[in-house]
């Protein structure tokens, strides 16, 4: 099984993964392995890849976002903007961008266990990078660029994809995220955006219901096949 398309996982996370364990309890395989799954169900995993070395984009955890944290995320980034994300998310569903000015001075900012991390002004500047691996290998790469005056790279808010070609530091980078992973996924996308010193840092290691961008790859057909049939064999 290729749980690929579970797009409304994060509306009920544990019937989701109830559901997935009881699949695998039958016998059949699903890949990637639902250990990985449960691990990259829930952002926080991002404090284990920078716990490895990993750069990722600043991140302050809340199990309960209020506005004293956008506060400490103001003084701790010293930046004018941060965005507010769930931890168990995905598609800039419930993500809230907040600036000083426009900040509560009280209250919660959501109503969830949440994340909040500075505006990265390069995803609406420069948009931001998605590697597609199987296994080890690397395949393709998308540029994803939100809409004019947007930030967001979803293409429900008027973003765009285009396949790019990237420089080798900036491979090294995705695969330094990648080989942090505590599995080796059969398939993975890394998202990054540019920092202000040039380099990637981490937004997401995607190793459940990514989008894989496969239209962007002209040997990902082949090298997916290749790599399942192999785990089929092994598992």
């Amino acid at each position: 099984m290729l749980p690929l398309a579970v797009w409304d996982y994060q509306d009920q996370p544990e019937a989701v993964m109830e559901l997935l364990q009881t699949i695998t309890d039958l016998g059949v395989p699903v890949f990637n392995p639902l250990s990985l799954i449960r691990w990259n169900s829930r952002k926080t995993y991002l404090q284990e890849l920078e716990s490895a070395g990993v750069p990722v984009v600043p991140t302050i955890w809340s199990d309960d976002p209020s506005a004293g944290d956008l506060t400490e995320a103001f003084a701790a980034f010293g930046v004018e903007a941060v965005v507010v994300k769930r931890q168990v998310g995905a598609g800039a569903r419930g993500q809230v961008r907040f600036s000083r000015s426009s900040a509560p001075s009280e209250g919660r900012v959501l109503d969830r266990p949440g994340m909040i991390q500075p505006f990265m002004s390069s995803v609406r500047d420069e948009g931001e990078y998605s590697f597609v691996f199987v296994e080890d290998r690397f395949s393709h790469a998308v540029l994803k660029k939100p809409a004019p005056g947007d930030y967001r790279i979803q293409t429900r808010f008027g973003g765009t994809s285009a396949y790019w070609a990237p420089k080798q530091k900036d491979l090294d980078q995705a695969r330094l995220a990648l080989g942090a992973a505590p599995e080796r996924p059969l398939y993975a996308r890394v998202d990054m955006v540019r920092d202000g010193k040039g380099g990637l840092r981490l937004m997401e290691l995607e190793v459940f219901e990514p989008f894989l961008f496969a239209h962007f790859g002209d040997e990902f057909g082949e090298m997916f096949a290749r790599a399942l049939n192999d785990r089929m064999s092994a598992s």
